[in-house]
């Protein structure tokens, strides 16, 4: 079985530039089609790339920049068929697996606590969207808002 995972795995690093390439130029074209949108610039944050980081983006993240019902807009959005996930990089100390070890919360965290509430993330393609694709991430997106 080590044998047949290693394989695999090497295999895979043959196509890592380019998942690399289509991965990071979906992030670009989902960035690009939701803030071209007015509805859209309106209640989400996106995060800007570091210019000085090569990194292989295997998601999309979002922070809602309006107070708005994180779980029904994720609810609606997953109904368009938009899969999500939290961000757990928020605050780590809400975590329910945390409840069983009695950690206490030395201060609050204000932005990892905003993080926490308004934040998720959409998983990227490693294939190229097509432009049909896109449209109908954005306006599952629009209609989410709804």
């Amino acid at each position: 079985p080590t044998e047949v995972s290693s394989a695999i795995a090497l295999s895979q690093l043959k196509k890592l530039d380019k998942i690399k390439k289509i991965r990071s130029n979906n992030y670009e074209q989902i960035k690009k089609i939701l803030k071209k949108d007015d509805k859209c610039c309106e209640y989400f944050d996106f995060i800007e790339r570091n210019k000085f980081v090569s990194e292989c983006w295997l998601s999309f993240p979002i922070i809602l920049k309006k107070k708005i019902d994180k779980n029904k807009f994720l609810t609606k959005l997953n109904k368009f068929g938009v899969e999500s996930r939290p961000i757990i990089s928020g605050d780590f100390s809400q975590q329910p697996a945390l409840n069983k070890y009695k950690i206490k919360k030395q201060k609050k965290y204000k932005n990892a606590d905003y993080i926490h509430k308004f934040g998720f993330y959409i998983g990227l393609y490693s294939e190229k969207l097509s432009s049909i694709d896109l449209n109908n991430i954005k306006n599952s997106f629009r209609k989410s808002l709804n």
